[in-house]
């Protein structure tokens, strides 16, 4: 059976975003064609960054945790994963919040998520690998 979990969005993080993008086309607004060509590159920047966030999702399968970002997608097996650990690193990920899991698989690999509901995440992932070290 297969349990999904959306990714949390903080909009103070993204929001700033989303304002340069938009932004940037007036500084070339006495140049129609530059910006024209400005404007368009930034919407659809601003797209795909929406579309990142709308398709960024944590899937549990009987055997694996998938983790999806727009088109980037892997594959983590279940019986891999040692240890999740809350964390607040802001480092590049497929999470669009800094209220995020670090979730240490393999020998040194990690993965970083934030899943809305992170109690049902751990619960679900905990019911299906008992000894995956948790947070109290």
């Amino acid at each position: 059976m297969l349990k999904i979990f959306k990714s949390a969005v903080s909009w103070w993080l993204v929001g700033p975003i989303f304002l340069f993008l938009m932004g940037v086309p007036l500084i070339s607004w006495q140049h129609p064609a530059a910006f024209l060509t400005s404007a368009a590159m930034c919407w659809l920047t601003s797209a795909y960054v929406f579309y990142m966030m709308r398709t960024t999702l944590y899937t549990l399968t009987p055997t694996h945790l998938v983790v999806q970002c727009g088109l980037w997608r892997m594959q983590v097996a279940l019986d891999s994963i040692t240890k999740v650990m809350p964390t607040r690193n802001p480092l590049s990920s497929p999470a669009f919040s800094l209220d995020r899991l670090e979730i240490s698989y393999g020998k040194y690999d990690t993965v970083l998520v934030s899943p809305v509901n992170k109690l049902n995440f751990l619960q679900a992932l905990h019911q299906l690998n008992p000894t995956i070290q948790l947070p109290l």
